[in-house]
Formats: C-alpha cells, sequence, structure tokens
C-alpha cells in the first residue's frame, strides 16, 4: 500500500491485513510493479526517480534516476530492461537492469497516461 503524505510503502499481509514492513518511496508514490521474478519491486513518484526494492526483504536497494516525474514502470519479460514514463519530459527511459542504467530514451507523445509491455 501505498502511503503518499509519508512517501512510504507499507506491505500488508494478505490475509490479517498487518502491517510487515515500511520503507521509503518516491515523493508522492504513484504505482508499484514487479520483476517478472517476483524478487524485485520497482516504485515511481513524482520524483525523478524510480526506486528498486528488494520484494522479500522489503528494503530500496538503489534508486535510479530517470528524469522529471517517473510515474509507471514495467520490466520486459525477459527482466533486462526496465521501461520507466518520465511524463513531464513526454518519454519512457530503458533502463538495462544489470547496470541499472538508462541506456535509452525513447520520445513518446505529449501527456502520456499508461505503460504497456509485452514480449515478441
Amino acid at each position: 500500500m501505498q502511503e503518499a503524505k509519508t512517501n512510504t510503502n507499507s506491505v500488508l499481509d494478505p490475509v490479517t491485513l498487518d502491517v510487515l514492513a515500511r520503507f521509503p518511496t518516491p515523493k508522492n508514490p504513484l504505482l508499484a510493479s514487479f520483476s517478472p521474478d517476483g524478487k524485485l519491486g520497482y516504485v515511481t513518484g513524482s520524483d525523478a526517480f524510480v526506486s528498486v526494492v528488494d520484494a522479500e526483504k522489503y528494503q530500496v536497494l538503489r534508486n535510479v534516476e530517470v528524469g522529471s516525474d517517473a510515474t509507471k514502470a514495467a520490466a520486459h519479460p525477459n527482466g533486462k530492461i526496465l521501461y520507466v514514463q518520465v511524463t513531464k519530459e513526454n518519454s519512457v527511459a530503458a533502463i538495462d537492469t544489470s547496470t541499472w542504467q538508462v541506456v535509452k530514451r525513447i520520445n513518446i507523445g505529449t501527456s502520456p497516461d499508461t505503460l504497456f509491455v509485452r514480449a515478441r
């Protein structure tokens, strides 16, 4: 569960709904998604970065800077590239998950709202 006013994510037990852990997130967290193997979580917000989270330990491993207003993230099905929508820059940043570096920027139309990734 994302708590925008405190800039944290809470991990809830799916049965009891007890809070298992809390960890910091980008400013005004918006969305969370996961790596194809479920080991990493990706949290976006209105900051310039995406947080990479260990999905078992609930710890932020790194923050990858992508640009102004990183709002959505989706991993390629092979897990090698993470795509992050950078809304205010009208682009998508492609991040190599072996180096956590932006390797490509894809310019898109104005006011992007949704991001989908599928295998070919």
